[in-house]
């Protein structure tokens, strides 16, 4: 069990830290710089952390389940957190999802197409679900720390 809870965590952390990172951090980091420079490192920087979120949304469900079921014998032995961790983390994937075969895949599209503006428009439309992710996030790591103490 150990095991599936420190990988449950460190994917956890990838996800909501890469977020936190990525909207408090980098964000502000490129805004100043002109769509031309910006949007190609944004582009490199989505297309790496997207491969870390992609690994998240595999192990998170998967170490959670396997926790819940083979641990813990099914979700009746869960407390109250523990079902609302998992509502909120299905509605971060679905996000996820959404961000990446949408907004994501036309941002790249733009790119490889040379236009800047189409691809700073896609960009644009990413940042409300990054912050919505984030918050989710934030709200999904504190009830899985110190849910069964609230």
């Amino acid at each position: 069990m150990a095991w599936l809870i420190l990988l449950h965590q460190f994917a956890a952390l990838v996800w909501v830290g890469g977020l936190f990172l990525m909207y408090l951090a980098v964000r502000p980091a490129l805004a100043p710089l002109a769509p031309a420079e910006a949007l190609p490192v944004w582009q490199a920087l989505l297309g790496r952390f997207f491969v870390w979120i992609w690994l998240a949304v595999l192990a998170l469900p998967l170490t959670g389940y396997a926790i819940v079921f083979g641990v813990w014998g099914g979700m009746g032995a869960a407390g109250w957190h523990v079902h609302t961790m998992q509502l909120t983390g299905l509605i971060m994937i679905l996000l996820f999802g959404h961000v990446y075969f949408s907004p994501y895949r036309r941002l790249r599209q733009a790119l490889a197409a040379n236009d800047p503006a189409a691809a700073a428009a896609q960009l644009g439309k990413l940042r409300p679900f990054v912050l919505a992710n984030l918050i989710l996030g934030l709200i999904t790591v504190a009830l899985g720390s110190a849910g069964r103490y609230l």
